[in-house]
C-alpha cells in the first residue's frame, strides 16, 4: 500500500520549520527543549556515539510502511539491539502494518500513526518520551516529519540520491554514510543497517551483527511464535506431500498478473511436476484467488484460509518454494528461509532485482527483473519446477 501524501500543500514551507524549532542535547547530555545549537542538517556536526552513551538510551525507529519494507528494516533493529542491548527501542508505524511490528520481540512500544484527524493526539505523547535518537529508514517527507516531531535530539536519515523525497532532508541533523549510496546493486537491508553508522558504530561491527541473522533459527526467534494449537491446525490443513505456494496479490496492481496468466502458470507447473499449489490471498483478494484456482482447470489448486503472518510462516516452512511478485509475503518467506521465485518490476533507481529481491535465501532463490506489463509465465514455471523436482 502506498503512503498517503496528505502534506503536499505544506511542502513549500515545511522544510524551514526545523530551523526555527528544534531539540538538542544540553551540556550534560540531557535533552532540553531549546533552539538547535547545531546547524540542522550539518553532517559534520560533532557526534556522540550510542556506544559511548551512558545510562538508558531511548531510540525511535520510523518506518511507516509497507510490509516488505518493514521486514527489510527489522535486521537493523536486530543489529541495534545486539550492539546496544541496554537501549530502549520503539517503532512508529502506520496502523495497517502495526500488527506485524508488534510481533517483533524486543520492542518496548509500537506507536500507531492515526488517520488525518488524529495525528495531533499522537505527536504530544510521542514527544514526551524524550528520545535520544530517531532513525528514519523510509526517507519520505511524511516519515521525516514524524522523526522531527518525536523531539529526538539526534535525527538520522538518508541524504542525496538515497532520499525518496528530497524535501525530507531538513528534518534530520545526522547523515551517516550508507553502503552503496546511489548504487542500485546494494540490497536495501544492507543500506538500512549501514544507516546505524550514525550511532557511532563501525562498518565491520554492523556487518558482524547482521551475519548472525544468516541462521534461520535466530530469525525465527525474533518474532513471537504462534501457539502450539494454531501450528497443529495449520499443519493438518496442508497437503501430505511436497507442494508449492503462490502469492498472486500485491499492493500495487502493476506488480500483479492477470488471472489467466496465473492459471496458466499453475497448469504448467502441475503438468511438469504433479505437485499441488496453495494459493494465498490478502484483504480484498479472496475472489481473485478463487478465480485463479477455478481457471486452472484440472491442475490441483487450493485456496488457503484467511491466515495471518504467523500462520503463513508455518506454511512456508513446509513448502518447497513460494512464487509471486516482489511483495511482503515473498519477503516473509525469504525471512523464514524458504526459497522463492520472485519477479521484480523495475521502477527507476528504487526498485531492482539486486536491491529488492530475496536476501537471506538469495543463493538458492530465483529472481527475475521484468518490465511493467510483462507476464513471463514460462520462465517462472521453469524456475518453480526446479525446486519442486529437487534440483535446486
Amino acid at each position: 500500500m502506498g503512503h498517503v501524501d496528505c502534506l503536499s500543500p505544506l511542502r513549500p514551507v515545511l522544510p524551514w520549520v526545523p530551523a526555527l524549532y528544534g531539540r538538542a542535547a544540553g551540556p550534560s547530555g540531557q535533552l532540553g527543549i531549546r533552539r538547535e545549537t547545531l546547524a540542522v542538517g550539518n553532517p559534520a556536526a560533532p557526534l556522540v556515539g550510542l556506544a559511548e552513551a551512558s545510562g538508558r538510551v531511548r531510540v525511535l525507529i520510523v518506518r511507516l510502511s509497507s510490509f516488505g519494507s518493514i521486514l527489510h528494516t527489522v535486521p537493523a533493529f536486530f543489529v541495534l539491539r545486539r550492539l546496544c542491548p541496554g537501549a530502549t527501542v520503539d517503532w512508529l508505524v502506520r496502523r495497517p502494518y502495526a500488527g506485524l511490528v508488534r510481533q517483533v520481540r524486543g520492542l518496548r512500544t509500537v506507536w500507531e500513526v492515526p488517520g488525518l484527524s488524529g495525528w495531533w493526539t499522537l505527536r504530544r505523547p510521542l514527544k514526551s518520551i524524550g528520545y535520544d535518537w530517531a532513525i528514519d529508514f523510509q526517507g519520505l517527507g511524511q516519515s521525516a516529519l514524524w522523526t522531527w516531531w518525536s523531539g529526538a535530539a539526534r535525527r538520522l536519515g538518508f541524504r542525496g540520491q538515497d532520499l525518496r523525497e528530497p524535501w525530507a532532508r531538513p528534518f534530520y541533523n545526522r547523515f551517516p554514510p550508507v553502503d552503496g549510496s546511489g548504487d542500485r546493486g546494494v540490497h536495501v537491508i544492507d543500506r538500512n543497517v549501514s544507516l546505524l553508522r550514525g550511532l557511532g558504530y563501525g562498518a565491520e561491527e554492523l556487518r558482524n551483527g547482521l551475519r548472525a541473522l544468516a541462521d534461520p533459527v535466530v530469525r525465527r526467534e525474533l518474532f513471537a511464535p504462534e501457539p502450539p494449537d494454531v501450528e497443529a491446525r495449520v499443519r493438518a490443513s496442508l497437503p501430505s506431500g511436497p507442494f508449492w505456494v503462490l502469492q498472486p496479490g500485491a499492493s500495487r496492481a502493476w506488480k500483479q498478473w492477470s488471472v489467466e496468466a496465473y492459471a496458466d502458470l499453475v497448469r504448467r507447473v502441475f503438468a511438469r511436476t504433479g505437485r499441488p499449489v496453495l494459493i494465498l490471498w490478502g484483504p480484498g483478494e479472496a475472489d481473485r484467488a478463487r478465480a485463479i484456482a477455478a481457471s486452472a482447470g484440472e491442475a490441483w489448486a487450493a485456496v488457503a484460509p484467511s491466515w495471518g503472518w504467523g500462520e503463513c510462516a508455518i506454511v512456508f516452512r513446509e513448502a518447497r518454494v513460494v512464487v509471486g511478485p516482489d511483495t511482503g509475503m515473498l519477503h516473509w518467506a525469504d525471512w523464514v528461509g524458504t526459497p522463492v521465485v520472485m519477479w521484480v518490476v523495475r521502477s527507476g533507481r528504487w526498485v531492482t532485482a539486486e536491491r529488492n529481491g530475496p536476501y537471506f535465501t538469495r543463493a538458492r532463490s530465483r529472481t527475475l527483473e521484468v518490465v511493467r506489463g510483462s507476464e513471463p509465465v514460462e520462465a517462472v514455471a521453469e524456475a518453480a519446477t526446479v525446486f519442486l523436482e529437487g534440483l535446486a
